[in-house]
């Protein structure tokens, strides 16, 4: 259990990376956050096309991470892959709304990450949902960091609610490709309609 939470934590915290890509949307116009990040994208999807092409390298890349890495993310794409496309769709949809977008970008780092970490420590009402392990307390965690979050950035009453409501169901569902993907872009797309 020691081991997992540990293993869990460093994962989370290399999570909160996501907040690099927030950053540079806040700090460039739309545009140029659009190539900075689009050509970071580009460079990840390169180089997971060639460390999946050749296991050797696969392996020598995965090391530093293995005390973290997902067992799927050795023979399949990263987390990183899917929070940086997820994070650039993000802002290439919705970039023009900064609220929601600044807001669902942050829903993916503390929500996501609240749902994973209060999971494994305080794991109550463990479920399997799409052959991934759930639990109502690491559901409840999500909502409620989504939901400080949308106070301290001062949403409207509907948006705070609708939102966070959706980057929970979006952390548990289990829709195909990874949920980093789809937390960004299905909040924002959300949130854009009611700010």
């Amino acid at each position: 259990m020691a081991a997992d939470l540990s293993r869990e934590i460093k994962r989370k915290a290399f999570h909160l990376l996501t907040l690099v890509y927030l950053g540079i949307y806040l700090h460039w116009d739309l545009g140029e956050s659009l190539f900075l990040l689009g050509i970071w994208v580009i460079f990840v999807t390169l180089m997971e096309f060639v460390r999946l092409a050749f296991p050797a390298f696969n392996r020598r890349l995965l090391a530093p991470f293995r005390s973290f890495h997902r067992r799927e993310e050795e023979t399949g794409p990263s987390a990183i892959f899917y929070t940086s496309l997820g994070c650039w769709v993000t802002i290439f949809l919705f970039g023009q709304n900064r609220l929601a977008t600044e807001t669902a970008f942050l829903f993916l780092s503390f929500g996501d990450a609240a749902a994973a970490l209060v999971g494994k420590i305080w794991g109550w009402g463990i479920f399997q949902l799409g052959g991934r392990r759930k639990s109502v307390s690491g559901c409840l965690a999500c909502l409620i960091f989504c939901l400080g979050t949308g106070v301290a950035l001062d949403l409207p009453a509907a948006a705070l609610w609708i939102g966070s409501l959706t980057a929970m169901l979006l952390e548990l569902s289990p829709l195909p490709f990874d949920d980093n993907l789809w937390i960004p872009v299905g909040s924002a797309w959300v949130l854009s309609t009611l700010i």
